[in-house]
Order: C-alpha cells, then structure tokens, then sequence
C-alpha cells in the first residue's frame, strides 16, 4: 500500500513540476526579451541596434505596459509568480480529473470481400496499458488489459471506437475501473486483442503478488496478445508470454488462428530482434544488460502461413511503424492492421 501511494506522489510531483518548469521557463523567456527591448543600461547598444531594425517596437512595448492586467503581467515579478502557481495548479488539477474519462469514438473503415462469421466480428484492441509501480492492483483489479480502443469488423467494414490509453491513467479508482470494463462489456464485442506493452517496471513481482489476473475478462472473451517493445525491458520476456498463456491469453508469436472466418494475425514487435531479452538486477532502472532470444523476430510471412484461403487477414502489430517493414508482397495480402 505504501510502496503504491510513493510511486503516485512521484507520479503527482513530476507532472506538477512540469508544468510549473514550463510557465516559469515561459516567463524568463518573456523577460529576457523585454530586457533587451526596453533599453536596459546593460544592453543599451543591443536596444538602440534592435530599435533601428524594429522602430515599432518601442511604441508596441509602451502600449503593452498601458494594458491593466498585461502590463502587471510583464512588470510585476511577484505577479508572476502567483500567476505561474496557480496556472500550474488549475492545469494540474485539469490533467488529474480528465485523465481517466472515456471517449467513444467510432470509424468506419471498409473492408472488401469480407469472411468474417454472419458478416460481422467485434474486436476490442488494448493498448500500451504498462502495468507496473504506477498502474498497481486497485487499477487493475478485474484486469490489468482493460481497453484502449476498439475495432469493430462488421457487415464488410472495420468500425473504430476509440475509448481510452491507460498509460495515461496514474491515478484512478476501483469504481472508475469498474465503469471502463462495463463500457468494454456493453460494447458486445467477440474478441479481445492485446498489441503490447502491457508491462512495465516491476510489472511481473505486482502481477505475481498483487493479483492482476484474478478476475478476467478471457472469462468471456476470446483474447490474443503479441509483444511490444516494454515486453522486452524489464525481466525475461518469457516469463510474460509464459504467465498470459497461465491466464487464458492465446500469445501469437509470428502466428495466426482463424476466429469466425477471419485470419487474426500476430507478429512480435518491430524491435523484438534487437531487444531480446533483458536480465535485470534489483535497480533494473539503472543496471541491465540484453540476451538477445535467437529467432524471436517480426516476420509477417511465417505470421500469415496458415491462414485459410480467401479469408479476411487482421494483423496485430504494436507498433504502427511495423507496416513499414512489411515485404509490398505481404501488404497485399492483408485486409487491416490493428496497433
């Protein structure tokens, strides 16, 4: 409990301390400027060779003072110190209350010839969730893969309901939890997809002693999972694979499975090959070195292999750079990339 509110106080001060380096960084620059403008006895030969090439300045900088608030903005330093602090207050009072609500966004994207099962297939597409000190048990407690956005392939098209990115999630509540899975569960959907990053530091000893995985959603849904680039920096990467497979989560790793007549296709992430595998001691933040795992590697064309013919191909790929690297041969053959 402890070691949970230290990481979110952290998490709190560094936003805080953002925002406030940004408007007092802001503010110095502004004076600076001003300095120089305002024919300052240090840089009196700067100001009059600056009025020369810019004689409206003077006549700008005069009418900006006469401005009641603006020209104690500029002119009062106490001033701008209460204005830097309770700016950064508001902004990040606004970042905390926001950062957990949910938009639903939906995109129709066509899809041609579409297999899929009775013409339509509901898949729900998690992303970048990075379990670990500052995503702990309270935050997960159904399942640490809750929902980032949702592609729906129905009737011959892909429609995109965009719902939230929990990395950006620090500190949230077990209702506030509660009504992300219900939104995932009226959202009817057949399948769930997990594309990455679903760890963080430390995310293993949490998910091993904090229970991530007890109430899950593979319960009820079908759900596949391939790697992203966090899969490969804290701990063996095996180990992961390992536990998803414990929890029901079907790992493609440079595979596919037909589900309701569609070919839903998994490559490892675009740095899976030079990531490898890293050994981290107790301070892994600052102490690790990589084992590279042989053949673990991107390979859409093994991936595609056992598809069906004719079948509609989804790709999951956690990375959306990984099309780049796919052979104009493969593109071909693909219907949507989900990442």
């Amino acid at each position: 409990m402890f070691q949970f509110l230290f990481f979110d106080i952290c998490a709190l001060c560094s936003g805080i301390w953002t925002n406030l380096l940004g408007i007092v960084a802001g503010f110095f620059l502004v004076n600076c400027g001003l300095y120089v403008l305002d024919s300052g006895r240090a840089f009196e030969a700067v100001a009059i060779h600056t009025f020369q090439r810019i004689p409206a300045a003077k006549p700008l900088l005069d009418r900006l003072y006469s401005l009641p608030y603006i020209g104690r903005i500029l002119t009062d330093r106490r001033h701008q110190i209460r204005v830097a602090l309770v700016t950064t207050a508001v902004m990040s009072a606004l970042m905390w209350f926001s950062s957990d609500k949910i938009i639903v966004k939906e995109i129709t994207i066509p899809v041609q010839n579409f297999s899929g099962a009775d013409g339509g297939v509901r898949i729900a597409l998690v992303s970048d969730v990075h379990t670990g000190a500052s995503v702990h048990k309270s935050q997960v407690v159904y399942f640490p893969f809750l929902l980032f956005s949702c592609f729906l392939l129905k009737r011959s098209r892909v429609e995109v309901v965009t719902c939230i990115d929990l990395q950006k999630l620090q500190f949230i509540t077990f209702f506030q939890i509660e009504k992300m899975v219900t939104t995932l569960f009226d959202l009817d959907v057949d399948a769930v997809a997990l594309v990455g990053d679903l760890v963080d530091v430390l995310g293993l000893w949490f998910a091993n002693n904090q229970c991530l995985c007890r109430r899950r959603l593979t319960h009820r849904f079908t759900t596949y999972f391939v790697t992203g680039n966090h899969e490969y920096y804290y701990g063996d990467a095996k180990k992961w694979l390992d536990l998803y497979k414990d929890h029901r989560i079907r790992v493609l790793n440079n595979q596919c499975e037909m589900f309701h007549r569609i070919c839903i296709v998994g490559v490892n992430d675009i740095s899976s090959e030079y990531s490898g595998l890293v050994i981290s001691s107790v301070f892994c933040v600052f102490y690790s070195f990589i084992v590279f795992i042989a053949g673990h590697h991107m390979n859409l064309t093994v991936a595609m292999s056992n598809c069906s013919a004719g079948s509609t191909r989804v790709v999951l790929a956690h990375n959306p750079a990984s099309v780049l690297e796919f052979s104009q041969n493969d593109l071909e053959k693909v219907d949507v990339v989900l990442s």
